[in-house]
């Protein structure tokens, strides 16, 4: 008996299997966990520029109630996934003024002390909700993300 288990001992054929057989489910978790975390990231970038290229239509002229048509309908992040992953909410632009010390005037008639000037502010803020591939913790199952933009633009 003794000998036979000296010749398994010896024997190291296979190590390099079991090795891989335990180290594989931790690094496949690893994966998706980076893949999932990189896809919210995306999409959270997507969000950004999706609130600026809204605060750009307006600025550019465009109507704020047609930026979900003219903007988000058209944008990649709205066309590429699947409508039920995928809810936005935009809230409509707001329009702020204020003068370079940071001071809030009315933008109709507004005037800044010491001959400064006006400056208006549009922003935008999208909301949207991501479903992760599995939930994780500090990424919830409905983690809830938002895009925001502010363009300044002088009268």
């Amino acid at each position: 008996m003794r000998k036979w288990f000296q010749r398994f001992r010896k024997d190291d054929s296979g190590v390099a299997m079991v090795e891989y057989a335990l180290l594989a489910p931790v690094l496949a978790v690893l994966l998706i966990g980076i893949v999932d975390y990189g896809n919210f990231i995306h999409e959270k970038m997507e969000l950004d520029d999706l609130a600026r290229d809204s605060v750009q239509y307006v600025l550019q002229g465009g109507n704020y109630t047609d930026i979900q048509a003219n903007v988000i309908d058209q944008s990649n992040i709205y066309k590429s996934v699947d409508k039920d992953q995928l809810s936005l909410t935009v809230t409509p632009p707001s329009q702020q003024c204020e003068c370079s010390g940071g001071a809030s005037v009315t933008c109709t008639g507004g005037t800044c002390p010491s001959g400064d000037y006006v400056r208006g502010f549009v922003s935008v803020t999208i909301s949207a909700t991501y479903k992760p591939i599995v939930t994780w913790p500090g990424l919830a199952a409905n983690k809830s993300m938002s895009g925001f933009a502010r363009m300044q633009y002088n009268w």
